[in-house]
C-alpha cells in the first residue's frame, strides 16, 4: 500500500527535523568551542568586550539562538504534519493532546489556526 499523503508530509518534516538535529550538533560543537575560546581569554584578564571584539564569528548568543530558532521551526512543521495526520486517522484532539503532552486547546489551535502555514 503506497503512502498517504498526510504520511508522506510526516516523513518529510521527520528529515527537515533530523537535518535540523544534524545541523544542530556541528554548530553546537563550534559554538561550544568559541565559548571555551571566550573563557580561556576572560581567564587571561581581558573584559568580555575586548574578548567578543576579538572574535571573527557571530557571538556565541546569536549562534546558539540560531540553532534554536531552526530547530523550533523543525519541531513546529513536525507537531503540525503529525497532528494532522493522526487526525486524519480518526484519532481525537484530546488523544492527540495527551500523546504531545498537551492541552486539548493547544493541539486545536495547531489543527485550525496554522493549517494554511506548510
Amino acid at each position: 500500500m503506497p503512502p498517504s499523503p498526510n504520511s508522506t508530509e510526516v516523513l518529510s518534516a521527520l528529515d527537515d527535523v533530523v537535518e535540523s538535529l544534524e545541523e544542530a550538533c556541528a554548530e553546537g560543537e563550534l559554538a561550544a568551542e568559541q565559548a571555551r575560546a571566550i573563557r580561556r581569554r576572560s581567564d587571561q584578564g581581558l573584559t568580555l568586550r575586548e574578548v567578543l571584539a576579538e572574535g571573527d564569528e557571530a557571538p556565541v548568543v546569536r549562534q546558539v539562538a540560531a540553532v534554536l530558532h531552526r530547530l523550533g521551526e523543525a519541531s513546529s512543521h513536525l507537531r503540525r504534519t503529525e497532528a494532522r495526520a493522526l487526525q486524519a486517522e480518526g484519532m481525537s484532539v484530546e488523544g492527540i493532546a495527551e500523546l504531545f503532552g498537551v492541552s486539548r486547546q493547544r493541539i486545536s489551535t495547531v489543527l485550525h489556526s496554522e493549517r494554511n502555514q506548510d
